[in-house]
């Protein structure tokens, strides 16, 4: 809904009923259920309220009521949507106003929010309406595509439109129609009448009048007389509309309003007339005819000055048409109807009809489509051939490449341009980041190299970058952070968007830097569409007005939240999240808003300037930057490793600093998952337990009883056993962590689910020559074609793996799963760590599985810590497939470089 007028207290509902034999749009009050007025403030409500009663009750929707006190004004264009296409002269008015606009109650109107006061009070003519106060507006939220989604002011926009549609008054004082839907029986319109003028013989000397240029003339009275004189012709003498269509020239002054002089200077042009404009019909010519083929004619020229003015025709990506003019890409939509506009009046100064816009569009759209040109167009970065494009303003990029930058005004790129977004300062060199320090107060060290990493690398557009997701008490000055990152890099108006699942992804598209303020909370399809903002989103919707076409968005965008606490317990959006806390800003050290962005506004070139130079040297670094391991969203993990090379702290020390931001949530999710609680309550009397998953969803229900825990109204509960294993699945990664590991098996009567406690510390009791037939079945994980031998279910360590692979299978992971004895195994737990522990290389073989107590340098160099890590490569090795010994043989085989 509208975000300028939700929060005022001028809503009300509305019903169809039948009045005098029409249907009509009864107002009736959200609160009190009776009738409403629009001249009656008690009878109005807030837009919540008005919602819920429209839902309660059964209205039809709900209005917005126009008082004198607000500044607000609405207009209602009638039956202008015919065939899914708006009239011309609609669309005139609609694109003039530029103001929030969108679809009436029945499909076929338009209504028009604007900031601005009418000259006098409500006005109705024809299918125009326009009013400020004393009505009410339904309003639908159908949001007519390109047009803002903002009521803008308008004043000066409002009274051209109200000069062309009702003119001033006639001969009589009452007003008249200038515009295409009305004409005389038998004649022309208005519009049209000026439009042949234009076109005539003396068409340069009608226009130059038309426009107020008296040059010709000795003084304005002949001017006057001259312009009445052609005025008479095509008006076939009638006074009353030569005096109409005088008062819309420039030449109309305050003089025109004497009746002696008006009445006088009328019937002077009107003396000796004896010619006057024969329609065509009435010469016998077929009329239609004729106006099709100016209209024809007009397009037709209209198209082939745009073809000379193009450099290229071409369409995106999407395969939406498009324009290359003056090197900015045009869309060939109604947002070229301004080029178009320009070239009809640079070659013959004249205006052109919202028709044969259309027209030129759709044909040159046509042209684009049949070209076989493909452009790729990005907003405000672009990644080409190993370098970084970013666009300060139309015409003005820097390009980023290893170790250097520089503005360019040729990129091999082109960029989208929309209204919101605005400009950056050209870049200084010799900023420091350091200057950041000014605007946040982060908790601490680690939350600072984390916030300057994800600042620098956020530039980059073709990787993966996590969510900002910026927490902390009130007055901390989490807004102020993301609008730091938002005005550092994209700045936009508005800064914010809404979670509105109808126009979202065009808000998100229209945007380098999505932001969210202030968060609470967020809706599961919200949650979705953030993760795949972050690793790449695509999605289309039905192209208003048509049947069979798509809006097509895809796009990878930085995301940035803030609130006073994470605002989801969503383990893929914290998974995809760089969580940092602020500190509460003290009140001696407070800036005002004005200060704060005064002082931003003057550092924010050297401050660009920095961000360049150190993603410049990131960028020359990053080859030769060495991971002992990669976080989640690897590609950004090495960018920002590199940033922290370059900076002093180690690519060792991003590990540690990420490693502190998974734990914490990991601990997160587990807290906000019902399941992971009662599972972890269950084991702690128990190693392990095995039972059909209907038995074990009854007696986690019952821990979870227990633990406080609502089964019937938390959400994330599994409602049957059914859910149970699904809901498993989520944590198991997590549960891992707290040493339990969870596995499935189908057998013919039932689903057993198997739950196990595995030490964090253990090693393998396996010996050499056992056979791995007589024992349980290993929880380690295996290739279908591995076996394992000589290991309890206590430990993760795994064995003397014999030739006979086939009858030994082990059971696999994340959907490599082995088949033993008819009966399927799912097992999808991380390993223990002992088994994997650090040992020196040269006792590890291919077919050695003895484990060395003794610890190696790497342990004696950065302690338990380390064996984690490294205990962590081998797992993902293994769960890409690896056998265990073969895993940690090749992390030892690299043990040297990685540590």
């Amino acid at each position: 809904m509208i975000p300028d007028v939700q929060n005022l207290r001028q809503w009300v509902c509305w019903r169809y009923e039948e009045r005098d034999g029409r249907q009509a749009k009864v107002p009736y009050a959200p609160v009190s259920g009776r009738l409403a007025s629009s001249t009656d403030p008690t009878s109005w409500s807030t837009y919540a309220e008005a919602v819920r009663a429209a839902k309660a009750r059964g209205y039809d929707g709900v209005g917005f009521v126009f008082t004198a006190e607000d500044d607000l004004c609405g207009i209602d264009i009638d039956s202008c949507i015919k065939d899914g296409s708006i009239e011309g002269w609609a669309q005139e008015i609609i694109e003039e106003l530029d103001s929030y606009t969108e679809i009436s109650p029945s499909g076929t109107g338009v209504h028009i929010l604007l900031r601005a006061r009418l000259p006098k009070e409500k006005r109705r003519k024809g299918r125009f309406e326009v009013y400020d106060q004393g009505r009410y507006f339904t309003i639908t939220g159908r949001h007519l595509p390109d047009t803002p989604q903002t009521i803008e002011p308008r004043q000066r926009e409002l009274e051209r439109v109200l000069e062309r549609v009702f003119g001033a008054r006639d001969m009589n004082g009452h007003g008249g129609v200038t515009v295409a839907p009305v004409s005389d029986p038998g004649g022309l319109s208005d519009a049209e009448i000026i439009r042949r003028a234009s076109e005539a013989k003396n068409g340069e000397k009608f226009r130059k009048l038309w426009r107020g240029d008296t040059s010709d003339y000795r003084s304005p009275s002949e001017a006057d007389l001259a312009l009445c004189g052609m005025l008479a012709f095509w008006c076939n003498g009638d006074a009353a509309r030569i005096d109409r269509l005088f008062r819309q020239s420039r030449l109309f002054r305050e003089k025109w309003e004497r009746e002696d002089y008006r009445t006088r200077t009328i019937a002077e042009a009107l003396a000796g007339k004896t010619e006057f404009y024969t329609p065509a019909e009435r010469n016998g010519y077929h009329g239609e005819k004729q106006e099709k083929e100016e209209r024809r004619n007009q397009a037709d020229r209209l198209i082939a000055y745009a073809l000379e003015d193009v450099q290229e025709l071409f369409c995106d990506q999407h395969g939406a048409p498009h324009a290359l003019v003056d090197g900015e890409p045009v869309a060939l939509t109604s947002r070229c109807y301004g080029w178009l506009r320009g070239l009809m009046w640079k070659e013959e100064q004249r205006s052109v009809s919202g028709e044969y816009l259309k027209t030129a569009a759709g044909t040159l759209a046509a042209h684009a489509e049949f070209s076989g040109n493909v452009r790729e167009l990005h907003v405000r970065a672009a990644w080409h051939e190993g370098g970084l494009y970013y666009e300060l303003a139309p015409g003005r990029v820097v390009k980023v490449s290893a170790g250097k930058w520089e503005i360019v005004s040729d990129a091999p790129v082109l960029f989208r341009h929309y209204p919101n977004l605005k400009p950056l300062p050209d870049p200084v060199r010799g900023g420091g980041l350091e200057d950041l320090k000014r605007f946040i107060r982060l908790s601490g060290e680690r939350d600072l190299r984390l916030y300057t990493a994800y600042l620098i690398t956020l530039a980059l557009p073709h990787v993966a970058r996590p969510i900002l997701l910026a927490t902390g008490v009130m007055g901390a000055g989490k807004s102020t952070a993301s609008r730091l990152v938002k005005r550092f890099l994209d700045p936009t108006a508005p800064e914010a968007v809404r979670l509105d699942p109808r126009d979202f992804l065009q808000k998100a598209a229209h945007a380098f830097i999505v932001t969210l303020d202030n968060q609470s909370g967020m809706p599961e399809w919200a949650a979705d569409t953030m993760c795949r903002l972050v690793t790449g989103e695509a999605d289309s919707k039905r192209r208003l007005y048509s049947d069979d076409e798509d809006v097509i968005y895809e796009m990878r965008r930085a995301v940035l939240l803030n609130g006073i606490n994470v605002p989801t317990e969503r383990g893929d959006v914290l998974d995809r999240s760089l969580v940092i806390e602020l500190d509460r800003i003290p009140d001696a050290e407070r800036k005002t808003e004005d200060a704060l962005w005064e002082e931003f506004e003057r550092l924010h070139p050297r401050l660009l300037g920095a961000l360049f130079d150190t993603l410049a040297l990131a960028l020359a670094a990053k080859p030769q930057t060495k991971l002992s391991r990669r976080p989640r969203l690897a590609d950004w993990g090495e960018y920002a490793a590199a940033v922290y090379e370059v900076l002093g702290w180690g690519a060792e020390q991003f590990l540690t600093d990420w490693d502190e931001i998974v734990r914490a949530q990991n601990q997160s999710t587990l807290d906000g998952s019902p399941v992971a609680q009662a599972i972890i309550k269950f084991m702690e009397d128990k190693d392990e337990h095995t039972a059909p998953a209907s038995e074990l969803h009854k007696q986690l229900e019952e821990v979870a009883d227990g633990l406080g825990i609502s089964i019937t109204r938390d959400k994330a509960w599994p409602k049957s056993a059914r859910w149970l294993w699904r809901r498993i699945k989520e944590v198991l990664p997590l549960l891992a962590v707290v040493g339990i590991q969870a596995s499935r098996r189908d057998t013919r009567k039932a689903t057993e689910i198997t739950l196990r406690k595995f030490p964090t510390d253990d090693s393998t009791n396996s010996t050499p020559g056992e056979s791995r037939e007589d024992k349980p079945f290993s929880s380690g994980i295996k290739r279908p074609a591995d076996s394992t031998s000589n290991s309890t279910p206590g430990s993760n360590s795994t064995a003397n793996p014999t030739r006979n692979a086939d009858k030994h299978a082990g059971c696999g992971i994340s959907g490599d799963s082995g088949i033993i004895s008819g009966e399927k195994y799912e097992a999808t737990a991380v390993p223990a760590r002992g088994a994997s522990a650090h040992r020196p290389v040269e006792t590890i073989s291919s077919s050695d599985s003895t484990l060395s107590s003794a610890k190696d340098p790497c342990c004696r160099a950065h302690g338990v810590r380390q064996c984690e890590d490294c205990w962590r490569r081998v797992w993902r090795l293994v769960h890409e497939g690896m056998s265990e010994d073969w895993a940690i043989a090749e992390v030892m085989k690299t043990g040297d470089e990685l540590f």
